[in-house]
């Protein structure tokens, strides 16, 4: 069974430390050799209610810390509105390093490995990711997000879009047949090792830059980034199943809703339906015919 934790809050930092908790004894801290990377969700350097609040960050540090861990690399490359210096100034990011022995790093200027995504006609197209991303103990938290390409932004897409230098970024097909491929197979070659949802204060309608604030007041956990979008898709009224990343990981990896062990509240009870993207009808088309040919093309 694959754990993900689900608290109810009305504060950032209490609800995902107690998300946290709920699933401390799944969450293996790796060896002092391999950095920790905690990657927040900053789309927008301008936007605050597009970022990850910084006490969900400070939440997830103080729980490693007490696992173990020294050191941290709090990493991000945001796509608009500034660079990710500027952000981590604005929005507060950069006072943890009073309390923490915290590296802060733009990702968008960091060294590179190679990555294989899917072009808008579904073919193989490479691009570069941030070293420090590929190499680390990954740890995505993110703010709970309607989307306008993949229905919705979570820990998932988080990681893997946020890890793409943005000089790269551009080469990242949004037609929504090649996003949602391309999410899942970055999802398979390097997931997030824990993945925490803020959910305390939601951005719905036109997000992950341009929507409104809604009080869903949750906060989700778990080792399994997979699972943990699950859940939290459902905690926004969605049908996760809908949701084509989501859909192509789990028949990849021959998981059901079965497998996943919600623990803290009734899921059933947390649901707060979010307001769709204007164009989501649209992005429902991401259905692709011999889907798993389409894939194997760009995995081998």
């Amino acid at each position: 069974m694959l754990n993900v934790s689900l608290v109810k809050g009305r504060d950032s930092y209490s609800a995902v430390r107690r998300a946290l908790e709920l699933v401390r004894d799944d969450v293996k801290v790796p060896p002092t050799s391999k950095p920790v990377l905690i990657k927040p969700n900053i789309v927008s350097g301008t936007v605050e209610l597009a970022a990850t609040p910084v006490a969900a960050v400070r939440a997830v540090l103080d729980f490693l810390q007490e696992l173990g861990v020294r050191k941290f690399i709090l990493g991000e490359g945001t796509a608009e509105g500034g660079g990710t210096m500027e952000a981590f100034q604005r929005f507060g990011y950069i006072s943890l390093k009073d309390d923490y022995d915290l590296e802060v790093v733009d990702l968008n200027q960091d060294e590179t490995v190679e990555a294989v995504v899917f072009g808008a006609d579904l073919k193989p197209v490479t691009l570069r990711i941030a070293r420090t991303v590929a190499d680390s103990y990954r740890v995505s938290v993110a703010r709970m997000k309607t989307h306008d390409t993949v229905i919705v932004t979570l820990a998932i897409k988080n990681m893997a879009v946020g890890s793409i230098v943005h000089r790269d970024r551009r080469r990242l097909s949004h037609a929504f047949p090649a996003m949602n491929f391309s999410l899942a197979k970055m999802n398979m070659e390097r997931p997030p090792d824990l993945s925490v949802i803020d959910g305390v204060v939601g951005m719905e309608g036109r997000g992950p830059v341009s929507g409104t604030a809604v009080s869903s007041g949750v906060a989700l956990a778990g080792v399994d980034s997979t699972a943990v979008d699950v859940v939290g898709a459902r905690a926004m009224g969605y049908d996760p199943s809908r949701i084509g990343y989501l859909y192509y990981l789990m028949d990849m990896r021959g998981l059901s809703p079965q497998d996943i062990h919600v623990l803290g509240e009734n899921p059933g009870g947390c649901v707060i339906s979010y307001k769709h993207h204007p164009t989501y009808e649209s992005q429902l088309k991401w259905q692709v015919d011999d889907w798993r040919g389409v894939y194997a093309s760009a995995a081998q």
